[in-house]
């Protein structure tokens, strides 16, 4: 079946056939026709090709004698690049080199041409060069189309610019294309100050007010007077500076098209380096519809997939692992992940998915998405000071590994709030919760038992105080951007209620630190490093957010505590941060109740045996008795007390929840009921 042409010896020196072939389908002939078998030699394709080539990346080319021409099938035996080819080779590293009327290009995995017809002979991708003929030479080409005399030099090329890739974003294009200073310096457009137009005009002006020789001089003297003289100058002032500007806005606008051109071919080489990783399909879980894949690199992907094509998609893995397209996006310094798509089944922001084997929960919490765009310096003046920037999105994809060993322990710790939670007597439409739980930090200790903490809570807030699911917005593991996004809601929703009349509810756990200098309190997102104090989300920040919505109540529980932290290492301490100082207390605002884990000095701990915070277990226990009938001021006493005495035993610490109110509530907060009910 293989091309019987001495060229074709070249290739197989250059790369062997087994690299090619996925050798878990194999063809057969029968009747003079070919199919394809697996490895148990059932029939999976029927005999009903002309030619076959073998499986590749998960496609296989076919042909029909009537037709004459290639196209490729997947495991399915489903048509998904139409017959269109005079001659193939199979898929390599993504790409397949394919001939049309005598002349090779490569196309990719969705058919598209990525290089076109115009080589005399091609043969396939290995480590980023294929080797190509022009006339009666042969050379190298990279993925980009560019030519290489020697694979030396085609590989040294490829290592250069991987290098530069894989460096920051903006250093990556700082280095190819400069800083806008030094672009519009080469341009000539740097150097134009004040002087020196002072100077330009000064030279024109003094030309046109010469007298002719042949100007009368009455009519030179109308010409050039003191009110002509200052007309003219401002005449030729604007007319150099808006030819300035404009230049400048061409050269920015030149500028900004290559940056973005940059960016993007940088955020596709993060997708090339995603997709070549190790991706491996996880047992399928068919209550939750959802396959868990683990990569090599990027943490692990909920993707759900409906149970009717779930063994199509399992058998079809090799071509749908091969077809994975992971999109980027920049933020900042660097590129975040924004979806993962394998062929139809796409996992992004917007995903909604559990996954469950044994009694191991994992659970993602679904990240709403912003608009990506890019952001550029402006131009003041007409004076060359821009520079070029990456916008950061509001919120991306956040893949994370799960251990199944802790998930395991934390499953198998049953607590009693956790199970038969009760529905409450009434309704809470006008009322909003955001619960946040942050327990997988990336540059801090994780906080143990946060995600559980989190679910369980919103789980009481829906059922037990009768709160619209779609009034409670919850975060895992969140970001700064997330935690921004979340008060932006609270404002719509504030601007779009304030005449009804509505309640809010926010919830937190996760570390607190207090900023060493001026000892102000901040809770801590998931992304940010403990050292960045600057941008972390203050305390004080959040109860003015909170409190200047209008609300009829704001009661706020943190379950975080803002003793210290281990600043110099870069890590908060696990499970107990450290007493290094007491921070200033944070004065809510408007008509707001706020109850916290733990006083200024002291940590908030675990309940171990629960499965919970200490502080969030007694929450919820009281939310399970009362069934959510209880007021501010009998939950306060219920939680201190029970928290105090727990921990001196559990512990062998102090741990005191503390209740603040706005100075609005300072007599009544005691006689509120609990969600503003």
């Amino acid at each position: 079946m293989l091309r019987k042409n001495i060229l074709t010896l070249l290739f197989f020196a250059f790369i062997p056939f087994l690299l090619l072939a996925d050798g878990t389908f194999k063809p057969f002939e029968s009747n003079g026709k070919y199919g394809f078998k697996n490895e148990s030699g059932q029939i999976v394709i029927a005999a009903k090709f002309d030619e076959v080539r073998d499986f590749s990346e998960g496609l296989a080319a076919v042909k029909f004698k009537l037709s004459r021409k290639w196209g490729f099938v997947d495991k399915d035996g489903i048509l998904v690049i139409p017959r269109k080819f005079d001659d193939i080779e199979s898929f390599s590293e993504g790409l397949a080199a394919v001939a049309i009327k005598g002349k090779w290009g490569f196309i990719d995995r969705k058919g598209d041409f990525v290089i076109p017809t115009k080589f005399n002979w091609a043969w396939n991708f290995h480590k980023g060069l294929a080797n190509v003929k022009i006339d009666d030479k042969l050379i190298y080409i990279d993925r980009q189309g560019n030519f290489y005399e020697t694979e030396e030099d085609g590989q040294r090329a490829l290592l250069e610019r991987s290098k530069r890739l894989n460096s920051p974003i903006n250093h990556y294009i700082t280095f190819e294309l400069g800083t806008f200073e030094q672009y519009i310096k080469n341009k000539d457009l740097y150097d134009l100050t004040e002087d020196i137009l002072r100077q330009q005009v000064e030279q024109e002006l003094a030309q046109w007010q010469q007298k002719g020789e042949f100007e009368p001089t009455a009519q030179w003297q109308q010409r050039v007077n003191e009110t002509t003289r200052a007309a003219k100058a401002r005449e030729i002032a604007n007319r150099i500076s808006g030819d300035y500007n404009r230049r400048v806005q061409e050269a920015r606008a030149e500028y900004q098209q290559k940056y973005e051109a940059l960016a993007q071919e940088y955020c596709e080489h993060r997708s090339e380096a995603f997709a070549s990783q190790e991706l491996t399909l996880r047992p399928y879980d068919a209550d939750n519809q959802t396959f868990l894949i683990s990569t090599a690199s990027y943490g692990d992907i909920l993707l759900p997939v409906p149970l009717a094509e779930a063994q199509a998609f399992k058998r079809n893995w090799e071509a749908k692992k091969a077809d994975v397209k992971a999109v980027f996006v920049p933020v900042g310094d660097d590129v975040a992940l924004q979806s993962v798509a394998f062929g139809k089944y796409v996992y992004d922001s917007n995903t909604k998915a559990n996954y469950a084997q044994v009694d191991v929960d994992y659970n993602f919490r679904p990240v709403d998405l912003a608009n990506i765009d890019f952001n550029f310096a402006a131009i003041d003046g007409g004076e060359a000071a821009g520079k070029a920037s990456l916008s950061t999105p509001a919120a991306t994809v956040q893949p994370r590994r799960y251990e199944p060993e802790q998930r395991k322990i934390a499953a198998g710790t049953a607590s009693d709030v956790d199970t038969d939670i009760p529905a409450g007597t009434t309704k809470a439409p006008n009322t909003f919760a955001v619960v946040i739980a942050n327990g997988n930090y990336a540059h801090a200790s994780r906080v143990a038992n946060a995600e559980n903490d989190g679910r369980t809570m919103e789980k009481y807030l829906s059922r037990t105080l009768g709160i619209p699911q779609k009034n409670i917005t919850t975060y895992i593991d969140a970001t700064y951007g997330q935690m921004a996004s979340a008060m932006s809601h609270l404002r719509d929703i504030a601007d779009a209620y304030g005449r009804d009349g509505f309640n809010v509810l926010f919830y937190y756990v996760g570390h607190g630190l207090p900023d060493d200098e001026k000892r102000e309190s901040y809770i801590l997102p998931v992304d940010v490093d403990p050292k960045d104090i600057e941008i972390c989300y203050p305390l004080k920040k959040l109860y003015s957010q909170l409190g200047g919505l209008g609300a009829q109540s704001v009661t706020v529980m943190v379950d975080a505590c803002f003793s210290g932290s281990n600043h110099g290492e870069g890590m908060l301490i696990p499970q107990s941060m450290g007493v290094t100082m007491k921070p200033k207390a944070s004065t809510p605002v408007g008509n707001m109740v706020v109850l916290s884990a733990a006083e200024g000095d002291e940590t908030a701990y675990p309940y171990a045996s629960q499965g919970h915070g200490l502080f969030t277990y007694w929450l919820l226990k009281k939310l399970k008795e009362s069934r959510g009938d209880v007021t501010l001021g009998e939950l306060s006493d219920y939680v201190s007390d029970k928290v105090m005495k727990t921990s001196v035993v559990e512990n062998r610490k102090r741990q005191t929840p503390t209740v603040a109110t706005s100075q609005s509530l300072a007599t009544t907060w005691r006689s509120l009921r609990f969600g503003g009910k």
